[in-house]
């Protein structure tokens, strides 16, 4: 049973039925379907979907607000999030269910490879690697290229409703630090939609307390500084 949540706010919302066209799909009927939408009501296209689903109106709050408001929702241990201009890659949910038997309890992340997709033209796949101490030189991970265990990113606060910039970051160093394992799947979950022009309209504030993120992370976790988002 999978949590699925699809995060949209309106500056993107022509992404969302093709996002959901590869999302529905591959939905059983004892998943769930959650849609937080951020600052504005959500013209839902006409789609089968076969599990339970509901589509959520928030105030304008920004993606960690919206994602932290599917967690407080899900039904379900399991979470995928799926930013809506971001496509679930084929047979991902299936390839969870055949996992599933061997996930342990202490597991927070599967994380898979990660194919960019630059101006609708596919670029590159991101190879999937160990996370151990090189999880503080860099960002190894997206949030639509795992699933997240929900107890997890509860335990630890889930995604700071401050960050609208490497939110993704603070949530994997926080995992890290309390000890949670990160388990690496070599195929794909997700195709990572990559544009300037829409980048620049998210407006996403890079810094926190004042200091540029990079250094509030390098401050509060020993990060070394080198931002991917």
């Amino acid at each position: 049973m999978i949590s699925v949540i699809v995060t949209v706010h309106k500056e993107l919302h022509h992404h969302l039925k093709r996002c959901l066209d590869s999302i529905c799909w591959q939905l059983f009927p004892h998943d769930e379907l959650l849609i937080i939408a951020d600052g504005y009501c959500p013209e839902i296209p006409s789609l089968t979907i076969n599990c339970p689903f509901k589509v959520v109106e928030l105030p304008k709050k920004g993606i960690s607000a919206s994602r932290n408001k599917g967690l407080s929702l899900a039904l379900y241990e399991w979470i995928k999030f799926i930013d809506c201009d971001d496509l679930l890659a084929p047979f991902a949910l299936n390839t969870f269910r055949d996992l599933y038997p061997q996930i342990v309890s202490n597991e927070a992340v599967l994380f898979g490879q990660l194919i960019h997709v630059y101006k609708g033209v596919v670029h590159n796949t991101s190879e999937v690697w160990a996370l151990a101490d090189d999880i503080k030189i860099k960002n190894p991970l997206i949030v639509s290229s795992c699933f997240i265990r929900r107890s997890a990113a509860l335990e630890v606060g889930g995604f700071d409703t401050r960050l609208e910039f490497e939110e993704d970051y603070d949530l994997w160093l926080k995992l890290h630090e309390a000890n949670h394992r990160f388990t690496p799947i070599s195929v794909p979950f997700c195709y990572y939609w990559i544009d300037d022009l829409e980048r620049s309209l998210k407006k996403r504030a890079t810094t926190i307390e004042g200091l540029p993120i990079r250094t509030y992370f390098q401050q509060k976790y020993g990060t070394l500084g080198i931002l991917t988002s």
